[in-house]
């Protein structure tokens, strides 16, 4: 089997999926035959400044062009991932324009206290 494997160059997140793929190859074992692993790196938006951009916004100026979202909060203040709803962000309006956007899986990556603290905020969210 062959494994094309498509990151981002300097996206950490890719890193762990990555990590997440080869443990997985490891577990499975030669349950599957061989893995041919290929690697193809690329940047997502080599004009991205640094600090990133508004995604309500890039949701809006691209609409229809995405298909899933990571979730995810984060404090400006503190630089640190937090519970979503207790972050930064405004989710509503993210949320609004992921519609826009074309986004139709939404991923949340994060520890179990910080899901548990984010879903009352999800589930109250009215969008």
């Amino acid at each position: 089997m062959r494994i094309d494997f498509v990151s981002d160059v300097a996206c950490p997140w890719c890193a762990i999926g990555l990590n997440s793929l080869e443990r997985a190859l490891e577990n499975v074992g030669g349950e599957i035959g061989d893995v041919e692993l290929h690697m193809q790196p690329f940047e997502l938006n080599p004009t991205m400044a640094p600090e990133g951009a508004d995604a309500a916004e890039y949701f809006t100026k691209y609409p229809g062009r995405f298909i899933s979202m990571h979730v995810q909060g984060w404090s400006a203040k503190t630089k640190k991932i937090v519970p979503v709803g207790q972050d930064t962000l405004d989710w509503k309006k993210i949320f609004s324009a992921a519609k826009t956007g074309g986004i139709k899986n939404y991923f949340v990556e994060m520890d179990l206290e910080k899901m548990k603290a984010s879903a009352p905020y999800l589930r109250d969210l009215q969008v």
